[in-house]
């Protein structure tokens, strides 16, 4: 990585400082976004601006238009020499003087963006394998808005890794809610069924890639409480986000999903998908 985006300008990764009195490294008042590019192009850019808009007014963050990102995202690839890269945009609420909880209504945002290599879709035409545990889901209940506040997600992930599983699966109430950094899908009976993002007990992401599995011809997304028990029991498991795509779970606590391997329901997913992404980035 050659430069980095802060505060206005591109800049050497070493060469980027923000202050000690930052409120996103005091506090954790922080929120970010993550766009996938393929082939030079953003995919589904239209939906993280509208959920960063959406976040950013939820945390009340001001003067930081959220379309700006289309720009600078470009400008972030051209800078690095790269084509198919994912971009990571955080936005803290700016910089205080001392630790103040509250925050004065005028503070200028910190702005930071930086990008990372990713696979080409070329190279996506497979789905991922993976395992997962699950996990009572004990993070705060406002899981929609996309914060930096992970430290329960990295908790989960790292029980998992414990476990001798990849990702972890959270559920609150006997009814799961997603991955530790991604969407739950099961298909079961002929149906791919997912959680839903309105559920006023159980708040989850609204996730972008799940918005856009939604949208594809011929796919029937079904959104409604899926238990832990449906999980367990799933034809398929299949995990989905911006830098997953989609990955099937083969083994849930350390038990087969189905026989063990990625099944037919992701791999016809992901080929739809694959050719969504094709016709929107080539």
């Amino acid at each position: 990585m050659s430069s980095v985006y802060l505060n206005g300008q591109f800049i050497s990764p070493d060469e980027a400082r923000i202050s000690v009195f930052d409120r996103g490294f005091l506090f954790g008042d922080a929120v970010y976004e993550v766009i996938r590019y393929f082939n030079g192009k953003p995919y589904a850019m239209d939906l993280h601006v509208q959920r960063l808009q959406r976040t950013l007014r939820e945390v009340r963050f001001g003067h930081f238009q959220a379309a700006d990102i289309v720009r600078l995202g470009d400008e972030l690839l051209a800078r690095n020499d790269l084509r198919d890269a994912c971009v990571y945009w955080q936005i803290t609420r700016g910089t205080g003087q001392g630790r103040a909880h509250l925050p004065p209504a005028d503070m200028r945002p910190t702005v930071f963006g930086c990008v990372d290599r990713t696979p080409p879709l070329s190279e996506c035409a497979t789905p991922a394998e993976t395992t997962a545990t699950l996990h009572e889901d004990w993070r705060w209940a406002r899981c929609d808005i996309k914060s930096t506040n992970l430290l329960p997600n990295i908790l989960g992930k790292i029980a998992a890794t414990d476990a001798g599983a990849q990702e972890v699966i959270f559920h609150r109430d006997g009814r799961v809610s997603e991955g530790g950094s991604t969407t739950v899908l099961i298909a079961r009976g002929g149906q791919l069924i997912t959680p839903p993002i309105d559920d006023p007990d159980l708040s989850i992401l609204h996730g972008v890639t799940r918005r856009a599995l939604a949208a594809l011809p011929n796919v029937n997304l079904i959104e409604r409480p899926v238990t832990v028990e449906e999980l367990r029991s799933a034809d398929e498991i299949i995990l989905a986000g911006t830098r997953t795509l989609l990955a099937a779970v083969v083994s849930l606590d350390g038990r087969a999903v189905g026989d063990g391997r990625a099944g037919p329901a992701v791999s016809k997913l992901l080929t739809a998908f694959i050719e969504s992404i094709r016709a929107a980035t080539q």
